[in-house]
């Protein structure tokens, strides 16, 4: 049951992957990081996924208020956003 759950989470990442490097013209070597997280702060959906990406040594990242296969193509902000999605260190919320 986990290898087949590990393996559909993989795949989705893989798909997700692929959705943010042709969204923001990223170049295909560009570091990556795609996470789900649980909150367990009150008013937090039970599951949200967490993008960031690096460009020119530089964090961007951008939050989406859903499971990773729930995202799709129309969730991810517009490409006109990539350079207005710079990320500062989290706040200290659970959510960054």
């Amino acid at each position: 049951m986990f290898m087949r759950s590990a393996l559909k989470q993989r795949s989705e990442v893989h798909r997700l992957e692929r959705l943010v490097l042709r969204r923001f013209e990223l170049p295909p070597g560009t570091m990556l990081l795609i996470e789900e997280h649980w909150p367990r702060d009150p008013g937090f959906p039970a599951r949200m996924s967490v993008f960031s990406f690096w460009l020119e040594d530089v964090r961007h990242g951008f939050t989406v208020f859903k499971r990773l296969e729930e995202v799709d193509e129309g969730d991810l902000p517009p490409v006109w956003m990539k350079h207005r999605l710079i990320r500062f260190e989290p706040m200290g919320c659970s959510c960054c």
